[in-house]
């Protein structure tokens, strides 16, 4: 999980370039993006706790 945050990381420089660009479309759909990892990553956790 820990490369997806990473990944996130990465996607929030991207977010922070697209706003000083005046593309806030963009900024938007990487800021769902980075969320719907984040989700991902905490069902994978729990599905990772349940093999034991």
């Amino acid at each position: 999980m820990a490369h997806n945050q990473d990944h996130a990381m990465e996607y929030n420089t991207w977010v922070e370039k697209m706003n000083r660009l005046g593309k806030n479309d963009v900024a938007e759909s990487l800021i769902e993006a980075i969320a719907l990892m984040s989700e991902a990553d905490k069902h994978l956790v729990a599905a990772k706790k349940e093999l034991g």
